[in-house]
């Protein structure tokens, strides 16, 4: 009947089912973009289930935007490590990683191959959380803590939009999710297993070139979730030190659009659009400095203001 009707047949397939062969590549829906993803190594594979199971594999004929490859490289390509290698689209952008980091080589691999091909969003360095329907933008340089701040507010209930980009569609304005796995760095890692949260953790990676990484897995509701896009209402500018004294505090518009785009992938890259974008964003969204030393704080604080901006 369906094929007399010519319909295609709705599979229900996912990446964790053990016939998505990864071995000979599956293509996942990742927030806006499409990427076809193959690797031979099974530690990768193991990660890869784990981290993305939920997602159904698109079985109709469809282009991807990224065809990717995490693959071990041949023992006669390195004689004296095991190594694995990143490729997109047949070329390789990167040099070889050691074989034990081919989940966190492909999160930063897939992070750049849409930060320099993606340009028609405005795509901020953020992370982007949900509450009631609006999203809160935590723009940050590296090193600020914002994914561990995100990663905290997922666990406390927010929605994960996005822990790397903040996602904003030109002609509306709206923050487009793309729930990923947050990399947590060094002592981040050890202070969110403390606290025992209830989210799913990957492997720990140790002497990556970024330190000690860990992936804070995506909750399956946000994947779930990620057609569902957000209209923002906060933007809060996070900065973590053990020593800093609680601040919270309004930004003047003029600054805030400064360090927006000081803190976007392809703000000039997108010319006049991307003008266009944050200077709607910065006029609609207030933006606040936040200093902090205590996370909890830090949650409760901003949890109340995104509260009354949004009441």
């Amino acid at each position: 009947m369906f094929a007399s009707l010519g319909l295609v047949a709705v599979t229900t397939l996912n990446v964790a089912d053990p016939d998505a062969d990864l071995s000979k590549g599956i293509t996942v829906t990742l927030g806006p973009f499409k990427a076809l993803v193959a690797s031979n190594q099974r530690s990768f594979q193991d990660t890869f289930r784990s981290c993305y199971g939920t997602l159904p594999v698109e079985t109709a004929a469809s282009i991807p935007h990224f065809q990717i490859a995490v693959r071990r490289r041949s023992r006669f390509a390195s004689l004296w490590r095991r190594q694995i290698q990143f490729s997109v689209d047949d070329t390789y952008p990167f040099e070889p990683y050691p074989a034990s980091q081919g989940f966190p080589m492909f999160e930063w691999g897939l992070n750049w191959c849409i930060a320099t091909t993606a340009h028609r969003f405005l795509m901020l360095h953020c992370a982007a959380v949900e509450r009631n329907g609006r999203a809160m933008l935590l723009p940050a340089m590296p090193g600020s803590g914002k994914s561990t701040l995100a990663a905290f507010l997922v666990a406390h209930g927010w929605r994960l939009l996005s822990d790397e980009f903040g996602i904003v569609d030109h002609d509306r304005g709206a923050v487009l999710p793309m729930p990923r796995a947050i990399p947590l760095k060094n002592r981040s890692i050890e202070v969110f297993q403390e606290r025992a949260l209830d989210m799913r953790m990957g492997p720990l990676y140790p002497k990556t070139r970024k330190g000690d990484v860990c992936h804070v897995f995506p909750p399956a509701s946000a994947l779930a979730r990620q057609h569902i896009e957000a209209p923002p209402a906060l933007i809060v500018f996070p900065r973590y030190s053990a020593s800093e004294v609680f601040k919270l505090r309004k930004e003047p518009q003029h600054v805030t659009f400064t360090r927006l785009t000081n803190n976007a992938f392809n703000y000039r890259v997108c010319g006049e659009a991307g003008f266009r974008t944050a200077t709607s964003l910065v006029q609609n969204v207030p933006g606040y400095d936040l200093s902090y030393s205590n996370i909890d704080q830090a949650m409760n604080e901003i949890t109340e203001l995104f509260d009354s901006v949004t009441s």
